[in-house]
C-alpha cells in the first residue's frame, strides 16, 4: 500500500494538471470561407476556424448544430472529424453541410440570417471530443443565442 499511495498521488495530479490545460483551449478566430448550394434546400460550407490548444491532441468526432427560428428546427448542420493538433495556435478548414428543414430555400436563409433578425436564432450543439488514450466526452450545448455565439469572435 506505500508503494501504491506515491505512485497514485503522481498520477492525480498529471490528471489535474492536464485537465486545467484542456480548459484553455480556445476558438480565437471563426471565419466563414465558402458557401455553395448543392441543391434547393441543402449546402455545403467551409469554415476556419483558429483554435489554441495548450494541451495534447484530440479529436473532435460527430460535430453537429441545430441552427432554430423562433424555437422551429430550421438547419440541420454537420461536419466530418477535425484533428486538432496539441500545443499549438493553428488554422483548421472545417467541412460543413447543412439541410434546411424550415419554410424557404438557401437564398431565404442568408437574408433572413443578417441585421435585426438576429435575434430570433438559436444554436443546438452536439460533438464528442476524444483523445489518443481513449478517453472521450460528449459536449452539448442547448438554446445558445446566435448573437451570443456571434460575440464569442
Amino acid at each position: 500500500m506505500k508503494r501504491f499511495l506515491p505512485a497514485l498521488l503522481l498520477t492525480m495530479s498529471l490528471l489535474c494538471s492536464c485537465v486545467s490545460s484542456y480548459k484553455n483551449i480556445r476558438v480565437t478566430d471563426c471565419k466563414l470561407h465558402s458557401v455553395s448550394p448543392t441543391g434547393l434546400r441543402s449546402l455545403d460550407a467551409i469554415l476556419v476556424l483558429t483554435v489554441d490548444n495548450p494541451a495534447t491532441d484530440l479529436i473532435i468526432r460527430d460535430a453537429q448544430g441545430m441552427i432554430k427560428r423562433n424555437g422551429e428546427d430550421f438547419l440541420k448542420i454537420s461536419a466530418s472529424d477535425i484533428f486538432v493538433e496539441g500545443k499549438c495556435t493553428k488554422d483548421y478548414k472545417v467541412p460543413l453541410s447543412g439541410n434546411l428543414l424550415g419554410e424557404g430555400g438557401v437564398l431565404s436563409l442568408f437574408s433572413s440570417m443578417t441585421g435585426s433578425e438576429q435575434s430570433q436564432y438559436t444554436v443546438d450543439i452536439l460533438a464528442l471530443i476524444s483523445l489518443k488514450s481513449g478517453l472521450r466526452r460528449t459536449f452539448e450545448y442547448k438554446d445558445v443565442p446566435m448573437e451570443d455565439l456571434l460575440k464569442m469572435f
